[in-house]
């Protein structure tokens, strides 16, 4: 049996969990300044990454790049895996997934989001903007709704 590590003490009083899958790391430093408090949030840097930390927490809201230097697959071909049926992430299926990306010229958001994505924002963040959609999600996620 595999056992599911999740935050224990002050950490586990926090909104949620979430993945950033993000190469750059002034990116992820931005990010971090701004949600750590709130959120407990972990990063990945390549889709190994991703997967190892995938494979060993669970994760409430996943934030994902598009370009990721050093892996095989891009942000857009790891949503596509998470979102199959027949994948090996099946607790990723449900996981809302947020693209964060600064390819606003090259993928609509209507585009980034038929490839699987709940939401998308686009970089430079706005800070605001992306709190408001990590609550949304976060409540619909920890808080489905009863059939």
């Amino acid at each position: 049996m595999r056992v599911i590590k999740r935050p224990e003490g002050s950490e586990a009083a926090k909104a949620g969990r979430i993945l950033y899958v993000e190469d750059d790391d002034l990116n992820w430093t931005v990010m971090r300044e701004l949600f750590a408090d709130q959120y407990n949030i972990s990063r990945a840097r390549t889709d190994e990454e991703f997967f190892a930390a995938v494979s060993n927490y669970d994760y409430d809201v996943v934030l994902m790049d598009i370009e990721l230097s050093g892996s095989h697959a891009n942000g857009i071909e790891l949503v596509r895996q998470a979102r199959d049926k027949n994948t090996k992430l099946t607790k990723l299926r449900d996981v809302p997934i947020v693209f964060v990306t600064a390819y606003s010229a090259l993928y609509s958001r209507q585009q980034l989001l038929e490839y699987g994505a709940d939401d998308v924002t686009f970089k430079p963040v706005n800070p605001t903007g992306l709190k408001l959609v990590l609550s949304r999600l976060l409540m619909r996620s920890l808080h489905p709704p009863k059939p």
